[in-house]
């Protein structure tokens, strides 16, 4: 009868198809100059939880994130089920977009675990694009991922039987000036560094550091310089190897305490900068060392630097800019406070013209100024 066909025709109101279509946090991408101007942002929509994990300006011009589109909110956000996809999207310097895909890195399909998407974006000379993240199988083990300036994949290799771990992104790699690559990674019970091949992923040298976990490495001198954490207590410590890996020294900030090291670079005068978390309140603390790595001074700024991200460098004026995943800061040549973006949390960051909402996972230096990228949403401002 009239009343049974009414019941097979009912559409339901709150269709299972639309009941989660609003996006919660979208892939964030800004652009700041020194002087604390806004120079253009851009918000990228793609699933409910979308983010952007990592940035490099490119030669050519522009930008390439990395990230991923309908990641998984956990614990604040983001991380995948999904070993094999990921997302990159190409911009041009102001920030629009030229061209997005989806990138297969394996074929092992989905973890029962929340996986990291991938840190540590760069171009290499040879203009192909590097990335660390989660290979398969194993819940943890790192992946490098090599692919061409069209996002076309040249090799991908995991290191499970060398034991390497991605760590949730305490890893990171560069290339060295003889053009190969250079990776501070963990594996149990230490920190190393290994020489990587170019175009296999082989590892060629690996010596262990006297750290544990790894989270910055740069090119110091004719060697490296790694930061990572150490001690009984897991205090930042600072190492310096030759080209091959060897060490020459290290040092743990233990005396006044330096947890949660963030990030590292080398002074003008041979010596470094560190940028870490200490307590109590204001956590963000920066070391200055010599080019052996004691401590000159330390200071502290009113900066949260929450959820273990933070990056620092110099700027054309002679000062620095520091950004983690709360705050943006720009310091003076004596690393004095210029300007603040933002408290010491909160998603919302200020700027001289207008603001973002959201929180930063990756920051890069470009000419005049900065560009981060991470999860947020103009819904948010």
């Amino acid at each position: 009868g009239k009343i049974k066909d009414d019941i097979y025709s009912f559409t339901p109101v709150c269709d299972q198809a639309y009941g989660y279509t609003k996006d919660a946090a979208d892939m964030m991408i800004y652009a700041v100059s020194d002087g604390g101007d806004l120079l253009w942002k851009n918000y990228i929509h793609g699933g409910i939880w979308d983010l952007a994990s990592s940035v490099t300006p490119m030669h050519s011009g522009g930008f390439m994130v990395l990230g991923a589109f309908h990641s998984d909110e956990h614990s604040g956000c983001c991380y995948t089920d999904d070993y094999d996809h990921r997302d990159i999207i190409k911009l041009d310097n102001d920030g629009t977009i030229e061209w997005q895909k989806e990138i297969e890195i394996s074929n092992s399909g989905y973890s029962e675990y929340s996986l990291g998407i991938g840190t540590s974006l760069i171009e290499t000379s040879f203009n192909d694009l590097v990335f660390l993240t989660v290979g398969a199988p194993g819940n943890n083990k790192l992946m490098i991922v090599m692919m061409d300036s069209e996002g076309e994949i040249k090799w991908t290799r995991t290191y499970f039987d060398e034991d390497l771990n991605y760590s949730s992104g305490q890893a990171e790699i560069l290339e060295t000036d003889d053009g190969d690559l250079a990776l501070a990674a963990y594996s149990w019970p230490s920190g190393l560094i290994a020489i990587i091949d170019y175009d296999s992923g082989e590892i060629l040298e690996e010596n262990d550091l006297p750290c544990g976990y790894c989270r910055k490495i740069i090119q110091s001198d004719d060697g490296f310089a790694i930061l990572g954490t150490g001690g009984s207590d897991n205090y930042a410590t600072l190492v310096k190897v030759d080209e091959s890996g060897s060490l020459i020294w290290s040092h743990v900030y233990d005396d006044p305490s330096l947890w949660e090291p963030l990030d590292l670079i080398q002074t003008e005068d041979g010596g470094f900068l560190l940028f870490g978390y200490s307590q109590p309140a204001p956590y963000a603390t920066l070391v200055k060392t010599d080019d052996e790595g004691n401590e000159e001074w330390r200071k502290r700024y009113n900066d949260y630097v929450g959820g273990g991200k933070g990056w620092i460098h110099k700027t054309e004026d002679g000062g620095y800019f520091m950004v983690s995943g709360y705050a943006v800061t720009k310091l003076d040549s004596e690393c004095e406070v210029e300007w603040n973006a933002a408290g010491p949390t909160g998603f919302d960051k200020n700027f001289n013209n207008g603001m973002v909402s959201g929180i930063n996972h990756d920051m890069k230096q470009i000419p005049g100024g900065a560009i981060m990228v991470g999860y947020g949403s103009a819904s948010w401002e």
